[in-house]
Formats: structure tokens, C-alpha cells, sequence
């Protein structure tokens, strides 16, 4: 995430991107499964967020949604649907107080980024989360299109010792259908996404 926001994978692809990656559709979908893993409605930060295509569907269900991006094209597109609600930053830099939001989103993000940036971006997440806040992220990502693996970024138990490290813990998982640009997907063209939900403090039923 260190690259200059103008050089991004994001603004490489703007021009087809909600289009490749299930439109609204999919977005609508993983918004549902986002609030139902949720603590609570409340100050979303959707870090990478890239178009908003999410962002507007979480804004839809009542959540107060800025976005975050360092893609310049990408967010362009966002503010169209939430003016207003755009930040051009790097999720490993967050220009966020500590504890300023009660959910935050890193979806289709970290199986992007390597070690160590990978666990900056979690700890920028430990950093901004609220008490009692939630953080959704997508997990095993290549796994929905069946050619995953356990040494993933985004492998759930990989996500999870970084996040048990910095605090958080697993407070639930979820997962939606949706189109997929890769059509090595058991469904074709359709994969299931999965999510998991973190929070500060002791697992639980601990």
C-alpha cells in the first residue's frame, strides 16, 4: 500500500470494475451479510473501498459511510454516489483519530498485500476501531474461485493471528453469492465470498 495513489491497482481497472466484479448485485449481497456481522449501526469506514458500490448499499441500511481509497479514478466514481463521504488515503495509513469508527471494512483488500503490509493495514483497523466496533474483512478470497490456499494473505486463520495479536478477536463469519470475473468458480461465472468478523476484546463465549 505504499505505491503513490495515482499508480494504484485501482486506477488500472476503474473503467471496468463494477462491471467485472458483480455490479450492484453482489454488492447489495455482501452489504446484507456486512451489517448482519455488524455490533451495531453506526461510523463505517469501508478502507479500499474503491467505487462505493458497497459503501452506498451499507448507507441504504442506515450506516454512516466514509469511504477510503488511495485510488484518485476509483474514488471519483465513489463520491458520485456518496458526495462527500471520500477520503484519499493508504489503509496503512489511516488519517483517522484512534477509535473513531464503529465498523470498518477491508473487503477484496488483503489478499492483495504482502507481509508486512498486510499486518499494517490490520493494525491501522486495531488503531481506528471503536470499542465494541466491529471489523469485516473477506477471507479466503482465491478459495472462492478454487484456487486457493492455506498460505493465502487473506486466509482466514492467517487474518486471524494477525488480528488475536493486536486485540481482536473472531466474532462471527459469513458469506454471500455473487458474479466473479473468474470463471474458474464452481458456480462459472458465480462464487461464494466469504467474511469474517473481528472485535476487541475476549472471544466470544469466553
Amino acid at each position: 500500500m505504499t505505491p503513490d495513489p495515482q499508480e494504484s491497482y485501482g486506477d488500472s481497472v476503474t473503467a471496468t470494475y463494477d462491471e467485472t466484479r458483480g455490479g450492484a448485485e453482489r454488492a447489495a449481497a455482501a452489504a446484507v451479510e456486512v451489517a448482519a456481522l455488524a455490533s451495531a449501526r453506526g461510523r463505517c469506514l469501508d478502507v479500499a473501498g474503491g467505487t462505493g458500490t458497497v459503501a452506498a448499499e451499507l448507507t441504504a441500511l442506515g450506516h454512516d459511510v466514509v469511504v477510503v481509497d488511495r485510488s484518485r479514478s476509483m474514488l471519483a466514481l465513489a463520491a458520485q454516489r456518496l458526495p462527500g463521504r471520500t477520503v484519499l488515503a493508504d489503509a496503512a495509513r489511516l488519517p483517522m483519530p484512534p477509535g473513531s469508527a464503529d465498523l470498518v471494512l477491508t473487503l477484496w483488500l488483503l489478499h492483495l498485500l504482502p507481509d508486512p503490509v498486510a499486518s499494517r493495514v490490520v493494525a491501522e483497523v486495531a488503531r481506528v476501531l471503536a470499542p465494541g466496533g466491529t471489523w469485516v474483512t473477506s477471507v479466503d478470497k482465491a478459495d472462492s474461485h478454487g484456487r486457493g490456499g492455506a498460505d493465502e494473505p487473506d486466509a482466514e486463520h492467517r487474518v486471524a493471528e494477525r488480528a488475536r495479536a493486536l486485540g481482536l478477536s473472531p466474532v462471527g463469519t459469513a458469506h454471500f453469492r455473487g458474479r466473479t470475473r473468474w470463471g474458474t468458480a464452481a458456480g462459472g461465472d458465480v462464487a461464494t465470498f466469504r467474511l469474517a468478523a473481528f472485535a476487541p476484546g475476549e472471544p466470544v463465549g469466553q
